[in-house]
């Protein structure tokens, strides 16, 4: 079978994955990379067709577009952090969450999973963040954010010793917010910011 691939058949194969199985180019260049593991081995275990497998090697990954990375702006953030109407209980908690999304950089998955044993308001003020692979990283916080969590934690009471294990953000049954809630309270303000502001960044 190994007789019959040389540079050109598998030159051909990454363009049929390309235009007529539709793969990107992202996928080429897997399914390439695939190919130089399989044949760096054969270099040694079949060396006497290595200048078959080394001109396979040679072949070059292909470019791709890098998207274009979209953030959001100072303006942006003022609106949305306008949106929760503080009045209310699960207002004000959403601005608690909103402003510890923004001042950690946390995932969603990190955010629904702290407790309050794992935020420390005294100075230096921190979050404990479980990412993927349960590793830890503790990150500072500012004190212009913090303010409207240790309100939250208050109001709450996930300041007393018997709630260090509770959720931190919670719905209104108590129980753990899920990512398609997160997801909704998010989607919730940017569109209420964008009826005010139609331009604001995603």
């Amino acid at each position: 079978m190994l007789k019959h691939i040389d540079k050109d058949v598998v030159i051909g194969f990454l363009n049929w994955i390309e235009q007529d199985r539709g793969c990107s180019t992202s996928s080429r260049n897997v399914r390439l990379a695939a190919l130089h593991s399989f044949f760096r081995y054969l270099q040694y275990r079949d060396p006497a067709d290595i200048y078959t497998w080394q001109s396979i090697l040679a072949i070059p990954v292909k470019k791709t577009v890098k998207p274009s990375i979209y953030y959001l702006t100072i303006e942006g953030v003022r609106l949305i952090f306008a949106e929760p109407d503080l009045t209310t209980q699960s207002g004000r908690r959403d601005l608690a969450m909103l402003a510890l999304l923004y001042d950690s950089g946390c995932r969603v998955q990190e955010l629904i999973d702290l407790r309050p044993s794992m935020v420390r308001l005294e100075s230096p003020s921190t979050v404990k963040l479980i990412g993927k692979g349960n590793k830890a990283r503790i990150v500072p916080l500012l004190e212009g954010q913090l303010k409207h969590l240790r309100i939250y934690m208050k109001e709450n009471r996930l300041l007393e010793p018997y709630a260090n294990m509770y959720p931190l953000f919670s719905n209104a049954r108590g129980e753990k917010l899920t990512r398609a809630g997160v997801n909704y309270i998010l989607n919730k303000y940017v569109h209420r910011a964008r009826i005010k502001n139609p331009f604001i960044s995603p």
